[in-house]
């Protein structure tokens, strides 16, 4: 598909911001954000879902712009431990896409 996810602003050390952007999504549709700390990929409605979607992983529901696009605030807690991955992946309700869905990219960083 056409939906891309990318992490702009801090680079994931403790305290730092920064935004895991969705841009290319259908317009005014909702969107899931999946959040874990493993990748298990996961074949789901025609696409895979990289995030390992067992416990204690996030999703959590959003609604894209009109141009598509959707930025979700990132901010590493204090005291995170260094050296955890983030696995994270958008999907979202898309007539247009297998199913009836689309899939971001998945994308995973390690918190420094």
């Amino acid at each position: 598909g056409t939906a891309s996810l990318s992490l702009c602003g801090g680079d994931l050390s403790t305290g730092t911001s920064a935004d895991l952007a969705l841009t290319g999504a259908a317009p005014n549709a909702a969107a899931f954000l999946f959040l874990a700390l493993t990748s298990t990929p996961t074949p789901v409605k025609g696409g895979v879902l990289v995030p390992d979607p067992s416990p204690p992983a996030e999703i959590l529901a959003f609604d894209t712009g009109p141009d598509g696009r959707l930025e979700f605030p990132l901010m590493v807690p204090l005291g995170f431990p260094n050296g955890l991955t983030l696995v994270s992946q958008w999907w979202i309700v898309d007539p247009l896409g297998p199913f009836g869905y689309a899939a971001s990219n998945g994308l995973a960083g390690t918190v420094p």
